[in-house]
């Protein structure tokens, strides 16, 4: 600032003596203001907490920023309870809090007879999430909730998931809620239950949670949005699709008409070759053949194997090195008990099958109902299938930790005879089915159908029905789909 001011009164001076005034001498005086800086500040959020179980002090968790479970229950009844008071500790700035409760699976993991008889019917989902109640209110900390400390949320375990998340109160003194201090600890209680009327309905059943904690500053925020809304969702993630609104680039108005080749002026020269064979003329045809109905079907076209196609995913529980040999996979995510690769051909209350071409060949698939609905159960006996193959997915078939099928897998595959027959029972939440790779190249199988009560299993353990059975055919978006009757013997053959 000072060689400026210098570098002006030296023009000034050239100016005044090229005018031929006298020099001059100006008052000034200058101020540094120095070391200015910007830093932000921080929002860390960090919580702990005191749990109970039916009256007894459970656990104390110390302040961490990576908590686990806060609940963690393996064994409980109609008329249990529990309480955990949360701390939620913000870091220098005051903040809103949100909180979310994300279901991660929801099993009916048995099927007992008092829980049968409760049900009706037993299917793949519980009915756990339905019957524990939740309340959520801000507290002072005393692990006690006073009237007036402001309720957040008072409802079932699936109604607070469908929330998608709730603001959290930082002042339960007042009506509105208002964001936590900065510096200080702000506390809710959440109180869990089961109500002892709720009975053998939810034997057996697990559900199990994410309980997420979200913060974001205070200031020039007075309208916080909920961080689990569809909208902020769709900003940052994608599903791969493109959307019907892209805009197409604009077509020419006249677009040139391409030149027709010009014909050889001498067809019989070597040079021009009559035209090779059609290779479509040499083309298997499949056919599906029922009474004097006979279908001809393409087989669906995929660079899936034909386990990857179907995608039969079981909880991790049971992965014992393959010992079941069913072709299942065990992550982390369902949906479980069913064909997660097909849903786009699946329909509910419809057996389908079709011929799968894929890296390994040719398949045969099947797949009965779509999950969501009823559930149900079939058998068939199947003849023909060549002894090269084998159902390199069986859905279900899976077993326990000594090798033996598991208690709740009530499916039976008898494949290892020149007639084979498979019982099949599903409840509302899943699929059942499976895969046979690979198929000769002149293969031809008959399948004697009993879906409903002519099936071994109907109503032992899933209640529900199959009204159509399909063979499909074609395009893997769109098959064309032929009904075919649930009673009478189909044969599948290459000619």
């Amino acid at each position: 600032m000072k060689k400026r001011i210098l570098v002006s009164i030296m023009v000034i001076g050239v100016v005044g003596a090229l005018a031929g005034s006298s020099t001059m001498a100006l008052f000034n005086d200058s101020e540094t203001s120095a070391d200015n800086s910007f830093q932000a500040g921080e929002l860390d959020l960090k919580v702990d907490w005191e749990e109970s179980y039916n009256g007894e002090h459970v656990e104390t968790q110390e302040l961490t920023n990576d908590p686990g479970a806060i609940f963690d229950f393996k064994d409980i009844k109609p008329g249990d309870h529990g309480e955990a008071t949360v701390s939620l500790h913000l870091k220098d700035n005051p903040g809103w809090i949100w909180m979310n409760i994300n279901e991660t699976s929801n099993w009916d993991n048995s099927c007992t007879e008092p829980e049968h008889e409760a049900e009706g019917s037993c299917g793949s989902k519980g009915e756990l999430q339905d019957k524990l109640e939740f309340v959520i209110w801000s507290d002072d900390g005393d692990n006690v909730r006073q009237d007036d400390e402001n309720i957040i949320f008072e409802g079932t375990a699936d109604e607070l998931r469908e929330e998608k998340g709730v603001l959290l109160d930082g002042n339960p003194s007042t009506d509105d809620k208002e964001a936590f201090p900065g510096s200080e600890t702000g506390y809710i209680g959440v109180k869990w239950k089961v109500p002892l009327e709720t009975g053998n309905i939810i034997q057996g059943d697990s559900v199990n949670y994410d309980i997420k904690f979200y913060t974001e500053q205070r200031r020039h925020n007075d309208n916080p949005s909920n961080p689990w809304t569809d909208d902020k969702e769709e900003g940052n993630e994608s599903d791969g699709d493109n959307g019907d609104d892209s805009e197409k680039p604009d077509e020419p108005e006249n677009p040139e008409e391409p030149e027709e080749p010009e014909e050889p002026e001498n067809p019989e020269d070597p040079q021009n070759p009559e035209d090779p064979e059609d290779p479509k003329d040499n083309e298997t045809d499949y056919t599906a053949n029922q009474g004097d109905k006979e279908v001809e079907i393409s087989p669906i076209s995929g660079n899936k194997t034909v386990e990857e196609l179907y995608d039969f995913r079981l909880p991790d529980r049971f992965d014992h090195d393959n010992q079941a040999q069913n072709g299942a996979t065990y992550p982390e995510d369902g949906p479980y008990y069913q064909s997660a690769g097909t849903e786009n051909l699946q329909q509910q209350e419809t057996s389908i099958m079709f011929l799968y071409d894929g890296p390994d060949g040719l398949s045969f698939v099947v797949v009965h109902d779509k999950a969501g609905g009823d559930g149900g159960s079939a058998t068939w006996e199947i003849t023909g299938l060549n002894e090269s193959g084998n159902w390199v997915v069986k859905d279900d078939l899976y077993l326990s930790s000594n090798g033996e099928k598991a208690s709740t897998n009530y499916d039976n595959w008898d494949v290892n005879s020149s007639t084979q027959t498979i019982d099949w029972t599903w409840g509302s939440g899943g699929t059942d089915g499976g895969a046979f790779k690979p198929l000769d190249e002149n293969f031809s199988f008959t399948i004697d159908p009993a879906f409903n009560e002519d099936s071994e299993l109907y109503e032992e353990f899933y209640d529900g029905e199959i009204d159509n059975w399909q063979v499909l055919s074609g395009d893997m978006n769109n098959p064309d789909r032929t009904n075919l009757d649930l009673t009478e013997e189909v044969t599948l053959q290459a000619q």
